[in-house]
Formats: C-alpha cells, sequence, structure tokens
C-alpha cells in the first residue's frame, strides 16, 4: 500500500532531485525498503533545499506517520511551508 503511495510521491520530485539520488530513492523502495526510501527523500529534500507545498508535505506527512521516527524532520518541512527562505541545514 505504502509503497504506491511514495512511488507517486517521488514521481513529484523527479526534476528536482539530483539524478543519482532519484534512481537510489526509487530502488530502495521498490526493493521494500521502504522507510529508508522516505529517509533518503526527506535528507535529499533538506540537504538540495527542495521547494515542498501544502499537498507535498501532507502526502510526506502520512506515509510518516506508518513509519514513526520522522517527528523532527516534519516539523523542519512545516517550518519550511511558512518560511520557505529557511534551510534545514545546521
Amino acid at each position: 500500500m505504502y509503497l504506491k503511495q511514495i512511488e507517486e510521491l517521488l514521481l513529484g520530485f523527479e526534476s528536482t532531485l539530483d539524478r543519482y539520488d532519484y534512481e537510489n530513492i526509487s530502488h530502495l523502495a521498490s526493493s521494500g525498503c521502504r522507510r529508508e526510501a522516505l529517509e533518503c527523500l526527506l535528507q535529499c529534500i533538506q540537504e538540495q533545499n527542495i521547494p515542498i507545498n501544502t499537498t507535498t508535505y501532507d502526502s510526506i506527512s502520512m506515509i510518516a506517520e506508518k513509519y514513526g521516527g520522522f517527528r523532527s524532520a516534519l516539523i523542519g518541512l512545516k517550518t519550511r511551508l511558512h518560511h520557505p527562505q529557511i534551510s534545514l541545514l545546521p
């Protein structure tokens, strides 16, 4: 169930993610490593400062809730929705 949602979410980042990162995340998701795929996607969004909208945030949040342990990453993304100029990098 979550594989399809992760794949659909990832398609939205196909043109903004680095090709290597996109292929790596796709491979993780299709190999059954969905949690790792989501971790990688969140890390790439943060490191590459990729803008997200509310719909994308909601999709990521819904998937992340299933796996748990993504609270700080989600808070960072939500903050960025309201203040897009703020980088998530330390």
